[in-house]
């Protein structure tokens, strides 16, 4: 059998703030690299956005605030969803 190497790395978008945090147990120090990338990349895609070029999804507002969850859940599990960001407002929870 073959056995393959993966090398992997991984980053939490938090460092992008440049500010240390505590990401249980770890304490996370602030990357000055992922800061300045963060200001680049918020410039850009601020841009892009205010230019058109790209867009968010489609703002799917539920019904009864938090209790809609459930029903978005379902429709979920049903792959009724797709485009669409599900939006449950919490003021509107009766």
């Amino acid at each position: 059998m073959t056995q393959i190497s993966v090398d992997s790395c991984w980053t939490i978008a938090y460092t992008v703030f440049g500010e240390p945090f505590i990401w249980p147990p770890a304490s996370i120090p602030a990357v000055a690299e992922d800061y300045e990338f963060g200001k680049k990349w918020s410039d850009i895609a601020s841009k892009l956005l205010l230019d058109g070029k790209i867009k968010a999804h489609k703002q799917r507002v539920g019904k009864e605030g938090l209790k809609g969850i459930l029903e978005g859940l379902q429709l979920l599990r049903k792959n009724k969803v797709s485009g669409e960001k599900l939006v449950y407002r919490v003021e509107e929870t009766l």
